[in-house]
């Protein structure tokens, strides 16, 4: 691979990176869906065990998301070109995520900010870059309950 290529290839994954922070947050799952692989796997300790398939992963952050606010940020990639069509990157990440009113009390939070990483693998087919494998590791995550009336 020339370092032309490389640069591409880097590019490509930086724009596949945009589109899952913006997908998640504007809510839409199967585009969101489409940015990874079929046999894909992502992995969120904070409220898993072990990895989950692309699909039920999908399943899990809409039902995480769907009627909240959400915005996600990724800065700073580490990005290594492995081969022709194979990639590994590292973001620094920043979250936060409003509940509404009637949702706050379902899951007693207003609101979350966390700060972390994410750590992914790359492949391509057929000329286009996907996801394979992404896991997040939080550095800090402050959690704000709903605010409590008193009389």
């Amino acid at each position: 691979m020339t370092v032309t290529d490389k640069l591409e290839a880097i590019q490509q994954i930086t724009a596949l990176k945009a589109r899952y922070f913006r997908y998640a947050d504007t809510k839409e799952w199967e585009k969101l869906r489409a940015l990874f692989t079929p046999n894909a796997t992502m992995f969120f300790p904070e409220g898993q065990d072990a990895p989950l398939s692309r699909d039920k992963s999908i399943e899990r952050i809409r039902d995480f998301l769907d009627g909240v606010i959400s915005i996600h940020h990724g800065h700073m990639p580490e990005i290594e070109i492995l081969s022709d069509d194979r990639a590994s990157g590292i973001w620094a990440m920043e979250d936060v995520v409003y509940w509404p009113p009637e949702r706050a009390r379902l899951f007693n939070l207003e609101h979350i900010h966390g700060f972390g990483h994410y750590h992914e693998e790359y492949v391509r087919q057929n000329g286009q870059w996907y996801i394979q494998t992404l896991k997040l590791t939080r550095l800090r995550l402050e959690r704000t309950p709903p605010a409590v009336t008193v009389a």
